[in-house]
């Protein structure tokens, strides 16, 4: 992941669990000490905060540091691997499907 991305997924990250904390920016900027702006820099992925600050988002929001890198709606890497090979059938299967159906159709 380039370094833009990863500012805009940190910065996505904090907004949610500051939301799902019930804060606003600047109930959060006090907390850590920051202010409301640089809370807003984050969320909007103009900048990060640095490892220190980083660690006191997760003590707050009572997650690990990686939750707060890392992309929510990626995979788990310890995924139940029966759904997983169930999803992928079940997209292997339509996609033969649709390509019997063009065959039928061009025949």
């Amino acid at each position: 992941m380039d370094s833009e991305k990863l500012k805009i997924q940190i910065g996505a990250n904090i907004s949610a669990y500051r939301k799902r904390a019930g804060l606003t920016q600047v109930g959060l900027a006090e907390k850590l000490n920051y202010s409301d702006k640089a809370v807003s820099k984050w969320e909007r992925g103009e900048s990060i905060p640095d490892v220190i600050t980083l660690l006191q988002l997760a003590e707050q929001f009572e997650v690990t540091v990686n939750d707060l890198l890392s992309d929510p709606n990626a995979l788990p890497e310890d995924s139940d691997p029966g759904k997983l090979e169930k999803a992928m059938a079940q997209v292997s299967e339509k996609a033969l499907k649709r390509k019997a159906n063009k065959n039928v159709i061009l025949a």
